[in-house]
């Protein structure tokens, strides 16, 4: 199961304004097969937390449109307005795809950097999943990340 929260910030630039509107799941069905082909397939849900931010629901079978007004200095009078999609479970696998590998922003690319686990505590996310042991296989060095001006890659 992969779990992601997405929030919004009614006031633009003040983090404490920020509220959660979404949490996602994508659920992995286990179906005989192999791993290149036939052992199983995801299914996605989306769910809308209430105003209170105490509880969320499970999204209609079509999804919902909602909009927002956001507190906005830059915007002409002050604020703007925002309309943020929950996606039915339906929409979920239009991008959640096998050649995406069903996953979306779970990659080295986007991982293989430093995070703030908070408390002072901040680690390489790739070197941290593999500490508490979530790769099938023990990673003995972490990726070293290209820059868009090399021709060739290097080691790190």
């Amino acid at each position: 199961m992969a779990v992601k929260t997405f929030s919004l910030e009614l006031e633009a630039g003040n983090p404490a304004s920020r509220r959660r509107l979404e949490t996602r799941l994508l659920h992995f069905e286990v179906i005989p097969g192999n791993d290149e082909y036939g052992d199983g397939y995801w299914r996605g849900y989306t769910y809308i937390w209430n105003d209170d931010q105490t509880d969320a629901a499970l999204a209609d079978v079509s999804g919902v449109d909602q909009p927002f007004t956001i507190k906005d200095a830059k915007a002409l009078g002050g604020e703007r307005k925002q309309t943020w999609h929950f996606p039915s479970r339906a929409e979920c696998i239009l991008c959640h795809t096998m050649p995406a590998k069903f996953m979306l922003g779970v990659n080295t690319l986007q991982l293989n950097k430093d995070h703030d686990y908070g408390e002072g505590r901040v680690a390489n996310q790739l070197r941290t999943f593999d500490h508490i042991g979530l790769f099938k296989e023990r990673m003995l060095t972490t990726p070293r990340r290209c820059r868009a001006w090399e021709t060739t890659r290097t080691k790190a």
